[in-house]
């Protein structure tokens, strides 16, 4: 019998809902500062900000952990981790800090910050799954 919990871990959708009415607030202030505003400035800044929010969404879509039957992968934007079950002692979670997965030889390999909330539950149960 294996692991039949949540496998997937994503960023929560509130946070990218939030994410996305802020890049909506800034994209509307540019646009309005552009048509009516007398500061370039603050329409570049606006502009950069919309930008940088868009950027930001795109991260927060592709990042997401895998619990996978033989290893956990965890991968962002610009990376793909991939930690056998060999390797995989525990989960350390704490309020206020991210998950991390606590490794062989007292190492530790820290979660993306945004991931949804249970994560070092389902890595111990996981763990006693796959045993």
């Amino acid at each position: 019998m294996g692991y039949g919990g949540r496998r997937v871990f994503r960023v929560h959708r509130v946070a990218i809902g939030i994410l996305f009415a802020s890049i909506a607030l800034f994209a509307s202030g540019a646009v309005y500062m552009f048509l009516y505003g007398k500061s370039p400035l603050t329409t570049w800044g606006l502009a950069a900000m919309t930008v940088l929010g868009l950027l930001g969404l795109v991260d927060w879509l592709v990042t997401r952990v895998e619990l996978l039957d033989d290893s956990i992968v965890v991968r962002t934007l610009w990376s793909r981790r991939s930690y056998p079950r060999a390797e995989i002692e525990g989960a350390a979670e704490a309020k206020g800090v991210p998950a991390a997965l606590v490794l062989t030889g007292g190492r530790f390999a820290k979660m993306p910050e945004n991931i949804g909330p249970g994560f070092g539950n389902s890595v111990r149960a996981w763990l006693k799954a796959t045993i």
